[in-house]
């Protein structure tokens, strides 16, 4: 049976991949953001680049959460591809890598365990994950990968006292995501220990 030793939030862009992972045997957090420049290759390819960084610094034993695709936002066609280019290729690596797919987490849960509200403005994101997490981040891509780390690690029940749940939205949202993925997660505590 294998111990998982982390969770990781992933926040993916070609621009700036933002990594955040919680190491929950002694409570750290580290983050990171991981770009490619525009024009150093294809996206696959660039796609590829972010997802060896990734694997780079995450162990076997990291759960992963993944911020969805935010299909509510009218960006280019064009970006619809490469965003899906880039998801496939992270989460095929992802899944050799550790075992398992990533679970995914809308972009509205996030903004609403941060900061209480769903409808939070993209350029409060630092603000409020300043307040919850008390260290400014290199990127926005980087608060909402540590947001969705945090949020992994309540969903999977893992005590981390550095980080307790203190609203009513938090509760709720986690309780919902909880159930959501309850079959998923004892499907993997049959091979995996979190507890």
């Amino acid at each position: 049976m294998k111990r998982v030793t982390g969770v990781v939030g992933l926040d993916l862009s070609l621009r700036g991949s933002g990594f955040a992972r919680i190491d929950i045997l002694d409570g750290t957090l580290e983050t990171w953001t991981f770009a490619t420049k525009e024009g150093s290759g294809s996206t696959v390819k660039r796609a590829k680049e972010i997802g060896m960084k990734i694997l780079n610094v995450m162990k076997p034993t990291d759960f992963v959460f993944l911020e969805d695709y935010a299909f509510s936002v009218k960006p280019k066609a064009s970006s619809v591809v490469t965003l899906g280019e880039l998801g496939g290729v992270v989460k095929l690596f992802l899944s050799q890598f550790i075992g398992i797919m990533p679970f995914t987490l809308t972009t509205s849960e996030m903004r609403k365990f941060v900061s209480g509200h769903g409808d939070l403005k993209k350029e409060m994101i630092p603000v409020w994950t300043y307040k919850r997490y008390g260290r400014e981040m290199h990127s926005h891509d980087e608060c909402v990968a540590t947001v969705l780390a945090d949020m992994g690690t309540h969903i999977m029940e893992i005590n981390q006292p550095q980080f307790p749940m203190t609203t009513k939205n938090q509760v709720e949202i986690i309780k919902r995501l909880r159930g959501k993925y309850l079959g998923a997660l004892q499907a993997l505590a049959l091979d995996w220990r979190w507890l």
